[in-house]
């Protein structure tokens, strides 16, 4: 707008202000009222804009409130749907249904037909019940047996059906989990006994036993003397590493007792000088001579007695026998040389058979070589 010498800007409508309309007016800051109904206010350059989402309002300051039943007149399915400033109202007095929509059928859930906390869902005047697990019919009323449906229990566990679920009794399986599933790990128990190395296996495990130890935690001490290996009456001791015989007072030695001791050759025994030591299988005896007595005979005896000794008649007895025996193998002998020594000597006389058929020589093929001795 001119004027003598000068000019003024009119800035009114514009969204502007200054001395020639340059500045923007912000018109949410200086009129925070200016959107209604709790809209949201954007400024822009020179003007400015009412946000009415979700306020149930419009227009250019959402000062216009929507009726929703009139632009949505099924909005409300099963009921009288009522407009309010900004929002609206579904009645469902006297419909059988419920909720913000008078989408829900009372009539059919209201008697909480579904069975094992089942959600009971309205649906065009009937209902249906959605099932929590291990539940199933039309009221969610019968229990599932897993364990004869499913049979969830692995590796031998046993299953036992309860109500909504089971369990898996995992017992002696080597296994574990809510399925008997996961491997055990037996060794973590420190079930191996006298420092056993365990070894844990699919489903079981196993001791590695030390020597001289047994049994599945390696609890027994090895009985090697069980099969008796000890001989002659010898006793067996364990040892940690195997056994040992004892040998004592059983006339043998060796690992087994098995081998005889000779104690005339090792000269452990106690006959005296008087007697003759005699070696037989596990001990030894004495032979005393003539006038000695005793286990170990060093016992003398009278003469008067040592004839009726039976040791003495028997050493008779045997020295008449061994007598006579060489006497009659010495004249054997002797009859037998003298019998054969005429086959050897004497003078040639041709027999009446010779002289038939000639010269005695010829009758028989005489080697050139041979000769009569």
């Amino acid at each position: 707008m001119n004027s003598p010498g000068s000019f003024k800007c009119d800035c009114f409508g514009t969204g502007y202000f200054g001395p020639t309309c340059e500045l923007d007016i912000d018109e949410c800051t200086s009129f925070p009222s200016l959107c209604q109904n709790n809209s949201t206010c954007k400024n822009s350059a020179g003007n400015f804009t009412c946000i009415c989402n979700s306020t149930g309002y419009r227009g250019r300051f959402c000062e216009i409130d929507v009726d929703e039943c009139l632009e949505n007149r099924t909005l409300c399915r099963n009921g009288v749907c009522e407009n309010r400033p900004g929002s609206f109202y579904c009645n469902c007095s006297k419909t059988g249904y419920s909720g913000r929509y008078c989408e829900l059928l009372i009539s059919s859930c209201l008697s909480n037909p579904c069975q094992n906390n089942g959600g009971c869902f309205s649906n065009q005047g009937t209902f249906y019940c959605q099932c929590q697990s291990g539940f199933n019919g039309e009221t969610c009323q019968f229990d599932i047996d897993e364990c004869r449906s499913l049979r969830p229990c692995k590796n031998g566990g046993q299953c036992l059906n309860t109500h909504g679920s089971y369990n898996c009794n995992c017992e002696n399986t080597g296994f574990e989990g809510q399925n008997c599933s996961l491997d055990t790990n037996e060794c973590s128990l420190s079930l191996c006994q006298n420092n056993a190395t365990c070894q844990n296996t699919l489903g079981s495990y196993k001791c590695l036993c030390h020597n001289g130890y047994t049994g599945t935690h390696c609890e027994a001490v090895v009985d090697k003397c069980r099969s008796n290996p000890c001989m002659n009456s010898g006793i067996c001791l364990n040892t940690l590493n195997g056994f040992n015989c004892s040998c004592g007072g059983t006339g043998y030695s060796g690992i087994y007792c098995g081998t005889d001791i000779d104690e005339c050759l090792a000269a452990i025994d106690q006959c005296a000088k008087n007697s003759k030591c005699v070696n037989y299988p596990g001990g030894y005896s004495c032979s005393c001579m003539t006038g000695y007595t005793g286990r170990y005979c060093n016992q003398t005896i009278p003469v008067s007695a040592a004839r009726k000794d039976p040791n003495y008649l028997l050493e008779i007895s045997i020295s008449v026998v061994a007598f006579i025996v060489l006497a009659v193998i010495i004249l054997s002998i002797w009859f037998y040389l003298r019998k054969n020594s005429g086959k050897f000597k004497g003078d040639y006389k041709p027999n009446v058979l010779e002289m038939q058929f000639g010269s005695p020589y010829n009758f028989f093929e005489q080697d050139p070589e041979e000769k009569l001795i």
